[in-house]
């Protein structure tokens, strides 16, 4: 950076291999409202084309860094070697191919300012190319309506609180950067020492990180070796009033671990590995094979191929409640909404139309989703959906 501004953000970004997604992450980021900031991306020994994209890309844009590893080293890895060159007094993790709203930075720091918070993060919205298979957010039904503190016990009771990416203040992170041993649930390993540290971590209202599912999505590994390497590293930090609730975690992760062996086992036909595991977790294993069940089935009879649909989003009362969706007047309404929307841009064509400003912005949170500057809407609206979407987004039952 050229020049050193107060509120500097750093936004750190693992990548290995990353190309099919990497140019919109690095777009998203780049396209912050909040213009100080520099996007620093550490690339864990590719042998994609990312690096040669970054470097074009730096050309245009010096706020964009790179650090490569020179042998691949797993995301902890990539992001300390990220975080060490970066000079921001706040950091903040996006995935390489996860997405941002561009006022998400600013947003996050109006907060920060206003609350005095070490870490504040958001909700995130979860979008696919792929046919989804339900509607969701990262908090779910934790999501609120208002700024909320959590603590250590939050954390621990709560472990999709882990998932969040929150921004963090740069001064508290030197004491506590990631574990390079751990390449699941490093976020989570990484928040909790922060908060026995004393960081104050808050979570706000809304969503503007957006959370891409794909196939080859780290966050959706789970390796039995990995997961009792979460256990062990977890076992070891010391929480106080809360460690019967650490201790509960580090049986979950373990018994986790039992469960994907015994998932392992059954996929190569190691049926003694299978039985040992079957042994260790049962009551878990067989929630395994229910699933399975479960998803062979939705497997054989896969949804049918929906017509496509185009829907105007506005605010206040829908003029026309068959093709029309109002936008929530507040949070977690409009996540909510933009949730149900991802999911149905994984399963058809989805054209949304905003009427104000307001809702131009929301639709930013629908990115399988085309958006035209107009609010006319198509014949093709099932009035049945668009009753199901406003009803769902003001947590009303249809």
């Amino acid at each position: 950076m050229s020049s050193r501004s107060p509120d500097l953000v750093s936004v750190i970004m693992a990548n290995r291999n990353g190309m099919p997604w990497l140019p919109d992450a690095v777009d998203s980021v780049l396209s912050q409202s909040h213009a100080s900031m520099e996007l620093v991306v550490g690339d864990d020994a590719s042998d994609d084309a990312s690096v040669e994209y970054l470097e074009r890309r730096r050309i245009s844009d010096n706020r964009l860094r790179i650090v490569r590893l020179p042998e691949p080293g797993g995301p902890s890895a990539a992001r300390n070697a990220a975080i060490a060159a970066s000079v921001g007094d706040w950091i903040a993790i996006c995935d390489s191919d996860d997405l941002m709203v561009p006022d998400r930075l600013e947003g996050l720091l109006r907060h920060a300012a206003a609350s005095g918070a070490d870490m504040v993060a958001d909700d995130m919205v979860h979008f696919s190319a792929s046919p989804m298979r339900r509607a969701a957010t990262v908090l779910g039904e934790l999501a609120i309506p208002s700024n909320r503190l959590i603590g250590t016990g939050d954390l621990l009771n709560q472990d999709r609180l882990g998932y969040l990416k929150p921004l963090i203040r740069r001064e508290i992170v030197p004491r506590s950067t990631y574990d390079p041993a751990l390449s699941i649930g490093e976020d989570y390993h990484l928040y909790l020492r922060l908060l026995v540290d004393g960081a104050k971590f808050e979570i706000v209202p809304g969503s503007g990180y957006l959370y891409r599912r794909h196939a080859a999505s780290l966050s959706h590994r789970s390796r039995p070796d990995q997961l009792r390497k979460l256990a062990s590293a977890l076992s070891e930090i010391e929480v106080g009033e809360d460690q019967a609730s650490l201790a509960r975690r580090v049986r979950d992760l373990r018994r986790a671990a039992d469960v994907e062996q015994f998932a392992i086992g059954v996929r190569d036909q190691d049926f003694g590995a299978a039985f040992f595991s079957l042994r260790q977790s049962p009551l878990a294993c067989v929630g395994w094979i229910t699933g399975q069940v479960g998803h062979r089935l939705s497997q054989t009879f896969p949804a049918s191929i929906r017509p496509p649909l185009e829907l105007s989003i506005c605010e206040g009362r829908p003029v026309d409640r068959n093709r029309m969706i109002q936008l929530p007047p507040k949070e977690p309404g409009r996540a909510r909404l933009a949730a149900y929307l991802c999911f149905e841009a994984s399963r058809r064509r989805l054209t949304l139309s905003p009427t104000t400003d307001k809702c131009e912005t929301f639709c930013r949170l629908v990115p399988m989703a085309k958006v035209i500057p107009t609010g006319q809407t198509d014949q093709s609206a099932n009035s049945c959906l668009v009753k199901a979407l406003n009803c769902a987004a003001s947590a009303r039952t249809p």
